[in-house]
């Protein structure tokens, strides 16, 4: 993945449709084989209710079952807000159009 082409840290990434919270999720547990730490901002205009994608199955799917609470944390904080989900993942979730992004240049991903 896109992670090993960096060496510092954190690596700073936005995501264009946080949607179910997948790819951020994905990327929290691939930053914890590689020990990196993560700035991740993922956009969406249209967010998809918590409560719906807490009941999708991917924590057990990507057999990441110790990790349930950090993927409830993710659904459940607010938008607009930087939030720490762990010492080396912090995660923004910004409720944006994507033709309103104008701070591309800041990330690295």
């Amino acid at each position: 993945n896109g992670l090993s082409l960096f060496e510092h840290n954190p690596v700073t990434i936005m995501e264009i449709g946080f949607g179910t919270g997948l790819n951020a999720f994905i990327t929290f547990l691939e930053g914890i084989q590689k020990q990196q730490k993560i700035n991740y901002v993922g956009v969406e205009a249209y967010p998809v209710d918590a409560s719906e994608v807490l009941e999708m199955n991917y924590v057990s799917e990507l057999q990441a079952d110790a990790f349930i609470d950090v993927f409830a944390k993710m659904h459940e904080s607010e938008w607009n807000k930087e939030i720490s989900i762990s010492s080396d993942f912090s995660l923004t979730k910004r409720k944006q159009f994507f033709d309103e992004i104008n701070d591309f240049e800041i990330f690295d991903l």
